[in-house]
């Protein structure tokens, strides 16, 4: 609709009740538009996005699903995706994933069979064409709205909006960025964003919010 959105990320729980989902997801209500059910956020183990968007769409809120490439291959990923669809869920950001080595699991077998730029082109692949990456044809195509990360504050600086543009040409009609403790760097991105027409073509969310911890903050220094 072009309105101003605000979006908050939901950790899952690590817990089998739905209640606990609920609970954590009540402290949002009424000051977001959607809900953004992380997975397997840090390489680490909670109640899958998948299941945390179908339970959250159930009790009346817009859940974005997340997806990241670490823990299944391009016909998990597939599955997933149409599954998604059926149960309702309407919202896909598309993630490479964190690396098992930053998380509880690090002897897992990481996937990365697919990245951020082809797990978007695969799910526009479902959405637009109707079929999988194999070729077959989908009875129904799933309808869905795709997003991507973005990270404006990485350098090299001057290269993140064309990575943008690569976001978008492969399906992101969305994008949610990394925390912004930098407007001025933020200025200058969303200047090229402009010139490239890019804001034109998809809507972008800014991150914000506070440091949680004295840890969080560490590790933002050091990375």
């Amino acid at each position: 609709s072009g309105a101003f959105v605000v979006t908050s990320e939901l950790s899952p729980p690590d817990s089998a009740d739905p209640e606990d989902l609920h609970q954590a997801a009540a402290v949002f209500s009424g000051a977001v538009d959607a809900l953004n059910v992380t997975d397997g956020a840090g390489a680490n183990c909670h109640l899958s996005s998948l299941a945390g968007c179908t339970l959250l769409l159930r009790s009346g809120c817009e859940p974005i699903m997340q997806m990241t490439c670490r823990d299944r291959n391009r016909i998990a990923i597939q599955s997933d995706i149409l599954g998604a669809a059926a149960l309702g869920i309407t919202n896909l950001l598309c993630l490479t994933g964190d690396g098992v080595e930053h998380g509880d699991h690090p002897g897992a077998k990481p996937v990365f069979d697919l990245d951020a730029v082809s797990l978007l082109d695969t799910a526009r692949t479902l959405c637009d064409e109707g079929r999988y990456l194999s070729g077959r044809r989908l009875r129904s195509a799933p309808r869905l709205l795709l997003g991507a990360a973005d990270n404006p504050f990485a350098p090299p600086f001057d290269a993140r909006p064309l990575r943008l543009a690569k976001k978008i040409a492969v399906g992101a009609r969305f994008v949610q960025t990394q925390y912004c403790f930098d407007v001025p760097l933020l200025a200058r991105y969303m200047q090229r964003v402009r010139d490239e027409g890019l804001h034109e073509r998809c809507f972008i969310l800014v991150g914000v919010g506070p440091l949680v911890s004295l840890k969080a903050a560490h590790w933002l220094r050091r990375r």
